[in-house]
């Protein structure tokens, strides 16, 4: 990708510190890396195309980031904010922005009402944004997170993607864990096309799995072969494993008969030959499901 932008726009490619830091258009690439442009260089057309088509990432020391006090703490090391003893426990939840910087007002008002509980609203980026929740006798986890994406589409007028971190209950973790955290965010953004909602476990999964090498991939899927190609099979199974391997509860999600369930998973071990009512077969399973969901969305 980075070849291709390279050979396209060879006259607006620079050096980053050649450029004054008002004229550079500097782009996040889906393999993770970045690269900056002379906007002077581009007319408005290009720099817009280039701006939907990948994020622009702006220095924090250009936007407003909201909340400095827990910014210079978790980004820069500073002294933590006193007021964050009365919160605990508490969860970080990430939030990317597509749309940028035009959307960060907009976003300052939606996300406290779609996140009751919130104390804290710092931004890393134009795109990138870090919302601190209490885990109060309020917290409601009901939303999933996949409607939270959909909501916050209704609101800005521009799909998001969310990444709901662990709860943490000491100042000591909550430092640890941002910064835990905040690398498995980073890691995995480049799926943010593909899958736009995130739990804390996932979050380390698709990291996990963002590093097996490809051949190892592709041989490990040889296991779900003879199912991959049978959504209705490997969405039911999806939705087992997900309700801790309980038939009834998988059922009652999917809006089946519990025997319909029972048949499902019943198929798919029959199918497959992996016996996924055992935990070990399940984990592994859970992974393979997970891959195929992103080569589908490779392939759509």
């Amino acid at each position: 990708m980075y070849e291709r932008l390279k050979t396209r726009y060879a006259h607006a490619f620079a050096e980053t510190e050649s450029i004054a830091r008002e004229h550079r258009l500097t782009l996040q690439l889906p393999d993770g890396s970045e690269c900056t442009l002379d906007r002077r260089e581009l007319n408005e057309a290009e720099i817009a195309v280039l701006s939907q088509l990948f994020d622009e990432n702006v220095p924090s020391d250009v936007i407003d980031v909201g909340d400095q006090s827990m910014y210079n703490w978790l980004k820069n090391s500073q002294e933590p904010p006193a007021s964050i003893n009365a919160y605990f426990p508490l969860r970080f939840v990430y939030i990317h922005i597509p749309a940028g910087k035009n959307d960060m007002n907009g976003a300052e008002e939606a996300l406290p009402e779609i996140f009751p509980g919130t104390v804290s609203l710092f931004w890393l980026s134009a795109q990138d944004g870090v919302l601190i929740q209490t885990i109060d006798e309020e917290f409601d986890e009901t939303p999933s997170l996949a409607s939270v994406v959909d909501t916050l589409a209704s609101d800005l007028y521009t799909k998001s993607a969310i990444c709901a971190g662990s709860p943490v209950s000491s100042m000591r973790e909550m430092y640890d864990r941002f910064q835990l955290e905040i690398h498995l965010y980073e890691t995995i953004k480049p799926w943010f096309n593909k899958k736009a909602a995130f739990s804390e476990q996932e979050m380390t999964l698709f990291y996990l799995i963002k590093f097996i090498p490809e051949h190892s991939l592709q041989t490990s899927m040889g296991w779900i072969r003879d199912v991959k190609n049978d959504p209705s099979l490997t969405d039911s199974v999806r939705t087992y494993l997900q309700s801790n391997l309980n038939i009834s509860s998988a059922a009652k999600q999917q809006f089946m008969h519990r025997n319909t369930m029972q048949y499902r998973v019943d198929k798919f071990i029959e199918k497959t030959g992996i016996d996924i009512k055992q935990f070990p077969n399940a984990a592994v399973v859970y992974i393979l499901l997970s891959v195929l969901d992103l080569q589908k969305h490779d392939h759509d």
